[in-house]
C-alpha cells in the first residue's frame, strides 16, 4: 500500500504508530550537528547538539555545559528542547519532554 493512501485511510491508532516509529513518510531527510568546545585547560566544556528533520520540520536542541570541579567531581547543566508541527512526534511531546537537567557526578 502506498504511504499517501495509508495516511488518508488510516485510523488514529495507525497514524500514531507510524508517528512514533518514524514512518510517516516513505523517505525522510535529516541534518544533525554536534560541536564541543573545551575551555579553561580542559575543565569547562560547552556542547551543542542539534537535529533537524527536513521532511517533518522537527527540531531537537540539546545544549550542555559541564565543569570538572576536581578530577573526581563534575557538575553538568543541560537542556533538551523539542519542537515541531502538531501532527509530528516532537510536536506531540514538546511540552512534556522538553527539560532542564542539573547533574553532580562523583567518580571513584
Amino acid at each position: 500500500m502506498d504511504y499517501t493512501e495509508l495516511s488518508e485511510t488510516a485510523s488514529p491508532i495507525e497514524k500514531n504508530n507510524r508517528m512514533f516509529s518514524g514512518q510517516q513518510n516513505q523517505v525522510s531527510h535529516m541534518l544533525s550537528f554536534r560541536s564541543v568546545l573545551s575551555l579553561l585547560h580542559e575543565t569547562l566544556f560547552l556542547e551543542l547538539f542539534a537535529s533537524y528533520n527536513l521532511t517533518t520540520e522537527e527540531l531537537l536542541l540539546r545544549p550542555k555545559v559541564f565543569y570538572d570541579i576536581t578530577d573526581a567531581l563534575t557538575v553538568t547543566l543541560a537542556a533538551e528542547f523539542f519542537t515541531g508541527p502538531d501532527e509530528t512526534l516532537y510536536g506531540t511531546i514538546d511540552e512534556q519532554s522538553s527539560a532542564a537537567i542539573l547533574e553532580l557526578k562523583a567518580s571513584f
